[in-house]
């Protein structure tokens, strides 16, 4: 019989190994790959599989965040959550290819959501995207505020949010920062909002 004699620091050593290689397995059985097949979305793990379809009533929020702490470190928070009638998927879109797939999701959008919306906006005049958010030809309505085209100086997209700009007494002023992430179908929101925009006021 051989003996096995280790201290307590090779003992430390050990196991602090053993602990780092459990961590590795355990990442490596939940990452994930993502599948786009017509429009069905599907994510798959070592131990798990997801799938749900694009419907002409499906929200999709995106989130693209990026946390950098000067060139030392940067951190992707990426994803998308699918929400319909009766099922919804929350999908980790930090990926190799997430700059491709969010550009599929949007091209989905504008396929298979935004014809149906076109058409409930020319008929009703409006288009509720979800219990805050309603756009109509004269403006956007948030959380039952009426934010009219006319009074506005611009409307920009820039550094994940939505703003909403008029002019103040003495320089323009933010009236309303919305979080892309909390925007569904944005591709839908920012064509109407396009199409709609009086000449006055300026979208960037």
């Amino acid at each position: 019989m051989i003996l096995l004699s280790i201290d307590a620091t090779e003992g430390k050593t050990v196991f602090g190994i053993i602990y780092v290689i459990l961590i590795a397995l355990a990442i490596r059985s939940f990452s994930y790959k993502i599948n786009v097949t017509g429009r069905k979305i599907t994510t798959r793990t070592l131990i798990t599989e997801n799938s749900i379809s694009i419907l002409p009533e499906s929200r999709i929020y995106i989130r693209k965040n990026i946390t950098s702490l000067f060139l030392l470190y940067r951190h992707y928070d990426y994803g998308i959550k699918i929400i319909n009638p009766k099922e919804k998927l929350n999908i980790n879109a930090n990926v190799n290819d997430a700059d491709a797939f969010f550009e599929l999701i949007a091209q989905l959008e504008q396929k298979i959501i935004f014809p149906v919306s076109w058409e409930r906006f020319s008929t009703q005049k409006k288009l509720k995207l979800d219990q805050n958010l309603t756009v109509h030809p004269q403006g956007i309505i948030y959380k039952n505020k009426n934010y009219l085209y006319e009074s506005l100086s611009s409307i920009e997209l820039e550094q994940g949010y939505f703003r909403l700009k008029a002019e103040g007494k003495m320089w323009e002023t933010t009236v309303l920062a919305l979080p892309v992430s909390q925007i569904p179908n944005l591709t839908t929101f920012m064509s109407l909002v396009h199409h709609n925009i009086e000449p006055q006021a300026e979208v960037s």
